[in-house]
C-alpha cells in the first residue's frame, strides 16, 4: 500500500504511526510546506523567549522518520491533488501518487483585514521562523501589543513581559479567554495582569496599525445599565504587535479538488450559497468560504471515520471538521490523525458520502472501523502569577448556548483571589474552571470522567475547602442573558 501525507504536525504524526502499527510493509511519504516535523505550538513563544532555539519542542524530529519508516519530504509544497489519477503536484513540478492519502496540512493564523496588519512590525506566532523574526525583533523594540486575548494572546503578553518589554492587550470580547473562562474568572484574571504592569482593553477594535502605535476604539459601559456604551478612540505605543486572532483551517487545496467542506456562517452567503452552520458544501477556492473573516470559517467535511468524501482521501487536524465540529486543540488534532490513518491501512468503507449513517457501514462492511470520539477539552495557563485551569464546557454556556449557571457549584477566595466553579448540565458536571486551585482538578476530572453530579462536586470542593483556612464566599450574583 501507498500511503501519502500532506502536512507535518501532530496529526500528520500520529496518521504515520498508526499507519505503521498496523501495516509494517507499506510505504508512508510525507510532505509539507514546513521545514520542521511536528512540536508544540502553544509552547512555542515561551520556549523561545527561554533559549532562542525552542530546541526542547523539536526532539521528535532527529529518530521519528527512522523509527516509524517515513520518507520525510519538508519545505515542499503541494499545489493542487487531481482525485482521479490520485496524485498530487508539486511546488516544484514533481508528482507523487497514491493509494490513500492523508490530508493534514492545519492551519493559519488569521490576519484580521486591519489596515497596516502587512507591516514588518506585526508578526504571527507559528512556525520556527516566526519566532526568529519576533526574537530580532524584540532587541530594538521597548512597547509590545498582542491584539488577542485568548490563552495563547495570554501566553504571548506573558512571554513579552518576562522579556522585560512594556506589553499591552488587546481583546474584541467583554473579557480574556473568552472562550474558556466566565465573567467572573476574566474579571479576576484582568486585575491580576494590570496589577503586573500589563494594560488589558476588553470590548476594543482595532482600527489601525501605525509605524510605532496601534489605534483602537473601545466601548466603555455606561455609569447605568439602561445608558448606551460610550465609544472611545484610543492610541498607544507599539514597536512590536503580536496578532493572536485565531485560525483559518487551510483546507482551500482539499476544496479545490472537489472535496465536501462544512462552514461555519456568520449569516452572509458563502459561494455555495449556504449560510448554515455545518452545512456541507462544495467550494471552489475562492476563498469566500475557506476562512473568509466576513463569512465564517470552513474544514474538509469528515465523518467519525475521519474520511472525506472521497473514499480514498482521509483528512485530520485543525483543516478538517468532524460532522462539522473541530475545537482547535492539541489532542484532538491527535486522535483524529490516529483514527484517519488506523482507518487508512484498515481500508475504511468505501463509502464516497460523508453522512452514510453507522449502521449502513457496519451491515456491509464487518469489520468495524475505528471511530474518533471527541476530545474533551482541557487548558492550563502559567503566567501573571496565576494559574489556570479549565476543562469542557468551563465558559459555563451549556450544549445549547443557554448559560445555566445558577445551578453550578461556585465559589470565591476573596483574600487569595481563588475562584472556583463546577459547571452542570442537567445535574451532571459538565465543566471545570479553576483559578489559583489547580490542586483541585485531579479529583474534579475523576468525578466528570465518571459522570458525577452535584452533590459529588460539592464533596469535593468542601474536603478541599477544609484544608485551606481561607475566607471562602459565594461568587458574585449572576446576570442571565
Amino acid at each position: 500500500m501507498n500511503y501519502l501525507i500532506l502536512g507535518s504536525g501532530i496529526a500528520a504524526m500520529a496518521a504515520a504511526e498508526a499507519i505503521r502499527n498496523s501495516d509494517k510493509t507499506g510505504r508512508i511519504r510525507m510532505i509539507s510546506a514546513e521545514q520542521e516535523l511536528c512540536f508544540n505550538r502553544p509552547m512555542l513563544i515561551g520556549e523561545f523567549a527561554l533559549d532562542g532555539s525552542g530546541a526542547a519542542l523539536f526532539e521528535k524530529q532527529q529518530d521519528w522518520p527512522r523509527q516509524f519508516d517515513v520518507e520525510v519530504r519538508l519545505g515542499c509544497r503541494a499545489v493542487s491533488i487531481d482525485r482521479d489519477a490520485k496524485a498530487v503536484h508539486l511546488e516544484d513540478g514533481s508528482v507523487e501518487t497514491y493509494d490513500k492519502l492523508i490530508y493534514a496540512l492545519g492551519a493559519q493564523v488569521t490576519v484580521p483585514p486591519i489596515p497596516g496588519a502587512d507591516r514588518e512590525s506585526v508578526l504571527v506566532v507559528r512556525t520556527r521562523e516566526d519566532m526568529e523574526k519576533i526574537r530580532a525583533r524584540m532587541r530594538q523594540a521597548k512597547q509590545a501589543v498582542v491584539i488577542g486575548g485568548g490563552m495563547l494572546g495570554l501566553e504571548d503578553a506573558w512571554a513579552l513581559h518576562e522579556q522585560k518589554l512594556d506589553v499591552a492587550i488587546i481583546e474584541q470580547k467583554q473579557r480574556v479567554a473568552f472562550g474558556q473562562i466566565d465573567q467572573s474568572a476574566g474579571n479576576l484574571m484582568k486585575k491580576r495582569i494590570e496589577r503586573m504592569g500589563v494594560p488589558v482593553y476588553l470590548n476594543a477594535s482595532v482600527t489601525e496599525i501605525g509605524d510605532g502605535y496601534v489605534s483602537f476604539r473601545q466601548e466603555i459601559p455606561g455609569a447605568a445599565a439602561e445608558n448606551p456604551p460610550e465609544i472611545e478612540l484610543v492610541t498607544i505605543p507599539a514597536d512590536l504587535v503580536i496578532l493572536s486572532t485565531g485560525v483559518t483551517p487551510n483546507c482551500a487545496l482539499g476544496a479545490q479538488a472537489g472535496l465536501a467542506v462544512t462552514g461555519r456562517s456568520t449569516g452572509e452567503k458563502t459561494a455555495s450559497g449556504s449560510t448554515e452552520t455545518g452545512e456541507d458544501f462544495v467550494c471552489g477556492g475562492c476563498g469566500a468560504c475557506c476562512g473568509g473573516l466576513q463569512t465564517g470559517a470552513c474544514w474538509i467535511a469528515v465523518d467519525e471515520y475521519c474520511r472525506t468524501s472521497d473514499p480514498d482521501i482521509f483528512a485530520a487536524g485543525d483543516c478538517a471538521a468532524v460532522n462539522g465540529r473541530n475545537d482547535a486543540i492539541w489532542d484532538e488534532a491527535r486522535e483524529m490523525g490516529r483514527v484517519a490513518g488506523s482507518n487508512a491501512a484498515a481500508g475504511s468503507p468505501r463509502a464516497a458520502d460523508t453522512n452514510v449513517p453507522r449502521e449502513v457501514v457496519q451491515t456491509y462492511y464487518p469489520e468495524e472501523p475505528e471511530v474518533y470520539v471527541p476530545v474533551t477539552a482541557q487548558h492550563i495557563f502559567t503566567g501573571f502569577d496565576t494559574e489556570v485551569f479549565t476543562m469542557a464546557d468551563s465558559s459555563g454556556a451549556g450544549t445549547d448556548g443557554v448559560y445555566i449557571r445558577h445551578a453550578d457549584v461556585e465559589i470565591f477566595d476573596y483574600q487569595r483571589e481563588r475562584y472556583i466553579r463546577v459547571s452542570l448540565q442537567d445535574g451532571i458536571i459538565a465543566g471545570i474552571l479553576l483559578i489559583n486551585a489547580s490542586e483541585l482538578a485531579p479529583e474534579l476530572m475523576d468525578a466528570y470522567r465518571r459522570g458525577d453530579g452535584e452533590e459529588e462536586a460539592r464533596q469535593i470542593i468542601q474536603r478541599w475547602k477544609d484544608s485551606h483556612d481561607v475566607d471562602f464566599k459565594p461568587a458574585a450574583p449572576f446576570q442571565h442573558r
